[in-house]
């Protein structure tokens, strides 16, 4: 396993996306105070290389940690991320950007 791929599969990475979800709390764009209703959506987002649990594990846990998301379910086998949020709290672009922070860069749909 190269270097690049046991760097994806560490969990210390996440200090990245706390870095970056704390960036966006300071005035983050389409930011409603929590004002509006929830309103849940599911979305499939395709990413590159998800090597292992490892990865799954660490894009869990970073995600789940995201103000508005419900659930989390990253799939190795098919490079896949299924997740659950309060569109009013966070949205399919700010998930997107939180998985490239993470080194689990999103393709298109």
């Amino acid at each position: 396993m190269s270097s690049e791929v046991l760097a994806l599969c560490r969990p210390d990475r996440l200090d990245i996306l706390l870095e970056w979800k704390l960036y966006r709390e300071g005035g983050a764009a389409g930011d409603t105070g929590g004002m509006k209703e929830a309103t849940m959506i599911t979305v499939t987002i395709p990413v590159r290389e998800i090597h292992c649990g490892g990865c799954e594990n660490t894009i869990r846990v970073a995600l789940s940690r995201m103000e508005g998301v419900r659930g989390v379910e990253p799939d190795h086998r098919t490079n896949q991320v299924r997740v659950s949020y309060d569109e009013a709290r966070v949205g399919e672009v700010g998930l997107r950007e939180a998985l490239a922070a993470l080194g689990f860069e999103p393709t298109a749909a």
